[in-house]
């Protein structure tokens, strides 16, 4: 495996960390505000993740 292959897999793993915590806050009812803050992301990208998780 490439060091750019792992980099690349590092990075897929932290993406579905912050997805999985997005979930998780939202299930224990937190705001998307205090979601965003919590994973360091942008409002509009916390309720992104969450309008898709919803279409599952």
């Amino acid at each position: 495996m490439t060091t750019r292959s792992v980099e690349v897999l590092y990075l897929a793993q932290e993406e579905t960390k912050c997805y999985d915590e997005i979930i998780r806050f939202s299930e224990e009812g937190l705001s998307v505000e205090d979601i965003a803050k919590k994973v360091n992301k942008g409002k509009s990208e916390v309720q992104l993740m969450l309008s898709l998780y919803k279409m599952r």
